[in-house]
């Protein structure tokens, strides 16, 4: 078998092929030559495949540049989210300090209260521990002294 030449054109080919065929006692040579075109549509159905396919990979590496943005954005909002919860949790820890020493104090002066409500209370007077209480016991005090004083400076 022996094989002819290949012609190629941008969109035609033609195969050329000839062998001889051997039947018993007798030889037959034998010529093939096949024609075949090309369709004009498969080029630029590759060309228009090239094309999209160009236009998808430059996409994609917009998408990547994007989502790399995003991740940065991400990891930024993420660091601010920890440094607030951070200071949250600082601001946090003093509101519960201030409130431990407002109760401390709270409790001392209800405790100085009660004390002062004792010292100015006696068998004829009982004086309860509110700051109006305390202050009119002290005035009464304050007027008998007085009373006492002039009695003495007069009597």
């Amino acid at each position: 078998m022996r094989f002819g030449d290949l012609l190629r054109s941008p969109n035609h080919f033609i195969l050329k092929m000839s062998f001889v065929l051997v039947l018993g006692s007798h030889e037959l040579l034998v010529v093939l030559e096949v024609n075949v075109h090309m369709r004009v549509d498969f080029f630029q159905e590759r060309d228009a495949f090239l094309n999209k396919q160009k236009q998808l990979e430059n996409e994609l590496t917009v998408m990547h540049g994007r989502l790399e943005a995003s991740n940065h954005e991400r990891a930024m909002a993420r660091n601010e989210l920890e440094q607030h919860m951070t200071h949250c949790g600082g601001l946090n820890r003093e509101l519960k300090l201030h409130e431990s020493v407002a109760r401390s104090t709270e409790a001392q002066l209800t405790s100085l209260r009660e004390t002062l409500a004792r010292m100015l209370s006696d068998d004829s007077v009982q004086v309860e521990p509110s700051e109006e209480r305390i202050r009119e016991r002290v005035a009464q005090l304050m007027l008998a002294v007085n009373e006492k004083s002039v009695v003495r400076i007069f009597g």
